[in-house]
């Protein structure tokens, strides 16, 4: 399996936060989405790294970060997480990417909590209601039940699940690089947790704010993604200011993997534009 694991970690209100810093040049952060973690940056990252100062670390309850109760995962909370990395980071104005609902702390960070980007690059962005499907809002509707069933069971729903995020077939090491965090029952119960915790007011309040977006956007779309339709990407486009949108050719949702040279290539060329 491909080795992905990150080394330094944070303390967030006591809660363990997982995060890795690479390379050296301008600074860079990468924000993943949901369901999966930082491993979606497996092959960016080091590429970026080449030419930047590449942040990546995993969100509160995902991943190697924390994943006990006890705290919200969603919304202020995340936002909170990423203005105190930035902080800890100490990085003034990096170039912000980031990825399905990573794409909310993102923008809330900087419209909220007045952090400032070089340039920002969302990807597949989960950012705009509706973002929860009939199956999450059943999950939410029985949420104990989800978080509490058989192993099993739990683990033929994430394999039917996780894999439609990619246009070329997800094989089953990617799909133990998403899903293994997800796998033990502190895991099992995370992943629900985050769908109860799922706000729709939160999104619309950052949309509500969007057109105070500063910094120059760039919105990246897989040409095949099944989970957010192009629709979303392009009524984005239309909210902030100074935002173009590029399509990725022959990639799903989680365009990091079906194509990570072309992403490479959009956030370098981007990032000196």
């Amino acid at each position: 399996m491909t080795s992905w694991n990150l080394s330094k970690r944070f303390d967030f209100a006591g809660n363990e936060i997982a995060y890795e810093v690479m390379g050296n040049g301008p600074p860079l952060v990468l924000v993943h989405g949901f369901p999966g973690n930082s491993f979606s940056w497996r092959h960016v990252a080091p590429a970026l790294a080449r030419k930047h100062r590449v942040h990546v670390y995993d969100m509160l309850g995902f991943g190697q970060s924390a994943m006990r109760e006890g705290r919200k995962v969603f919304g202020d909370s995340q936002t909170d997480l990423l203005a105190a990395l930035l902080e800890h980071w100490k990085l003034d104005a990096p170039l912000m990417v980031a990825h399905d609902i990573g794409t909310a702390p993102a923008l809330g960070a900087h419209l909220f909590k007045y952090r400032q980007y070089g340039r920002l690059i969302l990807l597949s962005a989960a950012v705009l209601n509706p973002s929860v499907s009939a199956n999450s809002m059943h999950a939410r509707a029985h949420l104990k039940a989800y978080q509490t069933m058989p192993a099993k069971l739990y683990a033929q729903i994430m394999r039917a699940h996780i894999p439609t995020t990619m246009h070329t077939g997800m094989s089953e090491e990617i799909f133990q690089g998403y899903f293994g965090p997800w796998s033990t029952p502190e895991g099992q119960a995370a992943y629900y947790r985050f769908l109860g915790d799922f706000e729709e007011s939160y999104l619309d309040r950052v949309e509500a704010h969007m057109h105070q977006v500063l910094p120059e956007t760039l919105i990246l779309w897989g040409d095949d993604d099944t989970w957010i339709p192009l629709a979303r990407g392009e009524k984005l486009q239309k909210l902030i200011p100074r935002a173009e949108l590029r399509l990725i050719p022959k990639a799903g949702h989680f365009l990091m993997d079906d194509a990570p040279e072309a992403v490479t290539r959009e956030i370098e060329a981007f990032a000196i534009k």
